[in-house]
């Protein structure tokens, strides 16, 4: 978890503050909870994703997750024990959302970071996700599959992708391209 720790300290000194306000609140995260990686902290926790886009970055591939019923970029929670990185988080999440095996990082920096709120669910109450998201490329010739926490999966345009925005992180993410 120390590591984990000090890549996201590394990268977030290195994003720097983009005007959106989440920066001072991943700093405070990372400086008052002790594992903020912890889905269990009720506080909230660190979450990666990955904006998957193919070579011309014309098209993204998204995902309509079950449980929220939007649709969504991949991504979700750090494992700890099997993550060595945030970068390395987003791309196992996005291998395991939509079943491409080949991704490539645009970069290893930050492309975007957004803090949401998660509904309570079960004994979980509600909780804030500090979402890190990187740019990923893949082939649109990769065939993508659901997974059991997909109902859906699609390669949109970037205007597409955009038009099912309904609260404006998509969009902001997709306007950084």
């Amino acid at each position: 978890m120390t590591l984990l720790k000090s890549d996201l300290a590394v990268l977030l000194a290195a994003y720097g503050d983009d005007g959106t306000g989440f920066l001072p609140r991943f700093l405070e995260l990372l400086a008052t909870v002790e594992d903020p990686f912890d889905r269990a902290e009720v506080r909230g926790h660190v979450t990666a994703s990955a904006l998957v886009v193919d070579a011309t970055r014309e098209h993204t591939l998204m995902i309509r997750h079950r449980k929220l019923g939007r649709w969504l970029q991949p991504g979700g929670h750090i494992e700890p024990d099997h993550d060595t990185s945030v970068l390395d988080a987003a791309l196992r999440e996005a291998r395991e959302e939509t079943g491409i095996a080949t991704l490539v990082p645009a970069t290893s920096a930050i492309h975007d970071l957004d803090i949401h709120t998660i509904p309570a669910r079960g004994d979980m109450p509600a909780h804030d996700h500090y979402d890190v998201r990187f740019v990923i490329v893949a082939d649109r010739a990769d065939v993508a599959r659901s997974s059991e926490e997909i109902d859906d999966i699609a390669w949109l345009t970037i205007a597409e992708a955009a038009s099912l925005d309904t609260d404006g992180t998509l969009r902001r993410m997709l306007e950084r391209l």
